[in-house]
């Protein structure tokens, strides 16, 4: 077995890799809301806001006209800026998750961190809140053997290669 086989498998580096998973677990749930906040209430208010407003559907089923397009360009602008806001905290959660998993990398392949091309390294407290975020409701076996451990066939440093 390589060292690389080993130290992929410590439980700090696994803990990284549940960080990184629940941070992408929770950048889904960002994205389901922009979905919803960004294409269903906009959508659904204007229908509503069209049918409110049309002199065939009034007559047919008998109720008052109403204009409420301002309460549509309302929700549509808060939407679209609550939407930004989703987007902006998707990024910059996927960039945590990608300096996550570039620590993890760091640690398993003895390489160092370079801040100039990745930023300054992910805080520890944050690593720590994800991961046990992540651990109330699954297990850290998953992340065992993230990388093959067909690894321990090649020579380090042809074994990060293969990695």
């Amino acid at each position: 077995m390589t060292s690389i086989t080993i130290r992929q498998n410590k439980l700090e580096n696994l803990e990284k890799l549940a960080a990184q998973r629940q941070i992408y677990s929770d950048i889904k749930i960002l994205m389901v809301w922009a979905l919803f906040f960004g294409a269903i209430v906009p959508v659904t208010t204007s229908i509503i806001g069209f049918i409110l407003n049309n002199d065939f559907l009034s007559n047919h089923f008998k109720f008052q006209k109403m204009d409420i397009s301002v309460w549509v360009g309302f929700i549509g602008f808060f939407s679209t800026l609550f939407v930004e806001v989703l987007n902006n905290r998707s990024v910059t959660n996927r960039e945590k998750a990608a300096k996550i998993q570039e620590l993890f990398d760091v640690d398993v392949f003895k390489i160092s961190w370079s801040s100039i091309e990745v930023g300054e390294k992910p805080l520890h407290e944050e690593i720590f809140s994800k991961k046990t975020k992540f651990l109330k409701k699954n297990t850290l076996d998953m992340f065992k053997d993230w990388y093959s451990t067909k690894v321990s066939n090649f020579s380090y440093p042809k074994s990060i290669v293969f990695c």
